[in-house]
């Protein structure tokens, strides 16, 4: 998903070429929403929003190098126009109504008054139906802390991976209301990001987490570079760069189908990790997070983790690093609720401080055999798994069968994962685990005490 203009009402998308944009990414079969606005004093003035979906326009399903005179949009709040409406651009730098905010594309939406385009939201397939490899989520998350007395007014980083990015998300938890000024690297491996915080600005001693989460063709790797505060002083507006880092995690793919364990699926690592000025770790200069995804056909117990620093960067040391491992993604909030100091949220813990330099890198080989619930080369069962205890209360009989039918029509189980639903094991719950739970139910002597 990739968004284009701003969720700014007050100011229209300024793309002079947009209505051709959104026509071509329409004719390559991907999703377009588009957010319009009223200018003032339209219905609310500049103050309501609203969301369609782009269906079409007058032309055929070539590539066009114009922009198309009309829209057609699917929208469920207009009921006088059938399933799909068409309406007239306005001329880009000529609104024909009364009421405008200046060039952008406004359409006839609603006659006294035509609304504009702010946004525009891409939602495109990121496989090629020619291509093998699966995609993979990553995400790096920097909190850093803006250390000069005076208000910080903009922030500023340079972020990347080492292979081409097919969709990037960044966001800071500072504030909701500004939009970031993205530049995209050419090839698309990176992204440089400005944030203008003057309407919020930075006061001394504030932390402000960084989060960028990338879609990449099978690879996990993020660095951060070039991050700092900048200010409105004209005698010291750009503040002092934080420590740039890149890390990769790499999972060892399975060769040999026949060591594929029943159920194997595949989950994410995720890490953390601080970094500091000293090597005694007092001087805390900014705090990580990350979150690794490996397919189905790569080790889930062995993932190898190098740290490294980016040219330049003045030496610092990493403690806290850890590790562990989820079979789901950890949103923002979720990720950085891990507990640092409970062992229950981590397998691999590192003692640190650890230099980290240009020169010196940090590697750590994370190997877990027997601690995931679905451990390649073997049918180990996680500790508290019954296979066929539907309602998990701590047996298999027939009480547990309202509750199987549950999650088999309805996805309600009784575990975080359904795992005690996936009889057969094969890693989800469907109409092949049937067979199964019945013959457990009738080939035994019930109640089945759960291991």
């Amino acid at each position: 998903m990739t968004a284009y203009g701003s969720r700014d009402m007050s100011a229209p998308w300024d793309d002079p070429n947009g209505p051709r944009f959104i026509a071509n990414e329409l004719r390559q079969s991907h999703y377009v929403g588009i957010t319009i606005a009223w200018p003032a004093p339209g219905p609310g003035g500049a103050g309501v929003r609203h969301v369609v979906t782009a269906w079409g326009d007058e032309g055929d399903s070539n590539q066009t190098d114009v922009n198309p005179a009309t829209l057609t949009i699917t929208d469920s709040d207009r009921d006088d126009g059938g399933d799909v409406q068409t309406y007239t651009y306005d001329a880009y730098d000529d609104p024909s109504h009364m009421f405008d905010e200046g060039p952008g594309w406004y359409f006839d939406y609603t006659p006294a008054v035509h609304p504009y385009i702010i946004q525009v939201v891409i939602l495109s397939p990121t496989d090629e139906s020619s291509e093998r490899d699966a995609t993979q989520t990553v995400v790096g998350s920097y909190e850093i802390y803006q250390d000069d007395p005076q208000n910080a007014t903009g922030l500023h980083y340079d972020v990347g991976t080492d292979t081409e990015i097919l969709s990037y998300k960044t966001v800071i938890d500072w504030t909701d209301q500004v939009d970031p000024t993205i530049v995209e690297h050419d090839p698309r491996k990176g992204l440089t990001v400005d944030w203008d915080l003057s309407s919020a600005p930075v006061p001394l001693g504030t932390s402000v987490k960084i989060t960028t989460t990338f879609v990449l063709d099978r690879y996990n790797a993020i660095w951060y570079d070039d991050v700092r505060f900048s200010y409105d002083d004209p005698n010291d507006p750009i503040g002092i760069p934080k420590p740039g880092h890149h890390w990769i995690i790499d999972t060892p793919f399975l060769t040999d189908p026949s060591t594929w364990t029943p159920g194997q699926r595949g989950g994410y690592v995720y890490g953390a990790y601080d970094l500091y000025s000293d090597p005694n770790g007092t001087n805390l200069l900014g705090r990580c997070r990350l979150q690794h995804e490996y397919d189905f056909d790569q080790d889930p117990t062995v993932h190898h983790f190098t740290l490294s620093a980016p040219p330049g960067t003045p030496t610092v040391y990493v403690d806290g690093l850890r590790f562990g491992h989820s079979y789901s993604l950890l949103y923002d909030d979720a990720l950085w609720a891990l507990d640092p100091n409970d062992p229950n949220d981590w397998l691999t813990q590192v003692p640190g401080p650890i230099e980290l330099s240009e020169s010196t890198p940090i590697d750590v080989v994370l190997s877990w055999p027997q601690l995931l619930a679905y451990p390649c080369g073997s049918n180990y069962i996680e500790p508290g798994v019954c296979p066929g205890d539907a309602n998990c209360d701590g047996s298999i009989d027939f009480g547990d069968i309202n509750a199987f039918v549950d999650a088999l029509l309805s996805g309600m189980y009784c575990d975080e994962l359904g795992i005690n639903a996936d009889v057969n094991q094969n890693g989800w719950v469907g109409f092949d685990d049937i067979n199964p739970f019945v013959e457990l139910l009738t080939t035994q002597p019930i109640p089945i005490a759960c291991p």
